[in-house]
């Protein structure tokens, strides 16, 4: 019964561990990478009817899964008028990073102007970027430390268990 009970809590660990390693694991790398400013460059885009950005021109072919615009950038384009002044099929320039850190992976957008105005400023669409990757690299902390601590109390409690039995063994010897 000990036993059962023993393999069924290890396999319970080992894939919710599993699991939250898969849905927070790329967090841990985002900030680091778009914290560096050479990682970032400027394509010409053209905007759509849907708000949505067609590629022009750009040095990397990787903008195949869309854009993505942090909720303080959104507030900042809507607030220096983005979405009303910038309509179907004008030119704009984006500022983003090609790195893909997993599937459905969207590239974040820090910077976005027009010829005649910066609606978005890359120094400050990446601050915003950055802060809210932190917030969710705490939010994977979070996750992860239940997962960490429960194998090392498992971990502990096994060699407890075999020392024990060890020490049983060892008594019922010297008892013969």
């Amino acid at each position: 019964m000990k036993t059962t009970i023993t393999i069924i809590v290890f396999v319970t660990l080992f894939v919710y561990t599993g699991i939250v390693f898969t849905l927070i694991g790329s967090d841990l790398l985002t900030v680091d990478y778009y914290s560096d400013d050479q990682n970032y460059e400027d394509i010409e885009c053209l905007t759509n009817a849907e708000g949505e950005f067609v590629i022009i021109t750009s040095s990397s072919l990787y903008y195949d899964q869309g854009f993505h615009i942090v909720s303080t950038n959104s507030t900042i384009l809507n607030n220096t008028g983005f979405f009303d002044e910038v309509k179907d099929n004008r030119k704009v320039i984006v500022t983003t990073a090609p790195k893909m850190f997993g599937d459905g992976w969207q590239y974040p957008i820090v910077g976005i102007r027009t010829e005649d105005k910066v609606y978005l400023e890359k120094s400050e669409g990446k601050k915003n970027l950055i802060d809210e990757l932190n917030t969710e690299r705490m939010r994977a902390v979070y996750f992860i430390t239940p997962a960490v601590l429960s194998w090392a109390i498992i971990g502990v409690l096994f060699i407890f268990r075999i020392i024990r039995k060890r020490n049983f063994d060892n008594r019922k010897a010297e008892s013969k």
